[in-house]
């Protein structure tokens, strides 16, 4: 499994006991999420490993990451720059699945109905958990405005 994201999801695939590659022609998975110490080289790596047939999976579609100064490239940037480079779209796509995938990984530790998803992106974590059946808390990070989450239908269940 080829890995474009930072050291909790690599830690957290490690232990769900899969096994991470360097080389591109060794991937039969690639798995796209934030990567803020990206380089061309592992962008153009993942690209050639999923035009060779890997199967692409992304951890979210968030195309923006909320700072003080504005908005910086979140996991959907990259995860689009692959889809489009390498002409495949990314599984699973929707907000729903990757509530699921999270409960998944959340489930060695604690059950679904004690997991409680926050999320700073009402369309995705808030949207996507409550499909899931979790319980959701919102986080105030200007990904999402306090306006938006107020008048959004569900809301979340806590904040």
């Amino acid at each position: 499994m080829l890995v474009i994201g930072e050291d909790g999801l690599r830690t957290a695939l490690v232990e769900a006991g899969l096994q991470l590659v360097d080389d591109w022609r060794a991937a039969a998975w690639v798995v796209a999420a934030l990567d803020r110490r990206a380089t061309w080289r592992t962008l153009a790596d993942a690209a050639l490993a999923i035009q060779h047939g890997a199967h692409f999976v992304a951890t979210n579609d968030d195309l923006t990451l909320p700072s003080e100064d504005g908005a910086l490239p979140g996991s959907g940037a990259l995860v689009n720059l692959l889809r489009v480079t390498a002409g495949v779209a990314p599984k699973p796509s929707s907000a729903s699945r990757h509530a699921r995938c999270s409960t998944r990984l959340c489930r060695p530790y604690t059950a679904a109905a004690d997991t409680v998803m926050v999320g700073d992106r009402y369309e995705t974590d808030i949207v996507g958990a409550q499909r899931a059946g979790l319980r959701t808390a919102a986080v105030l990070t200007g990904a999402t405005s306090v306006e938006t989450f107020a008048m959004s239908h569900p809301p979340p269940t806590g904040s």
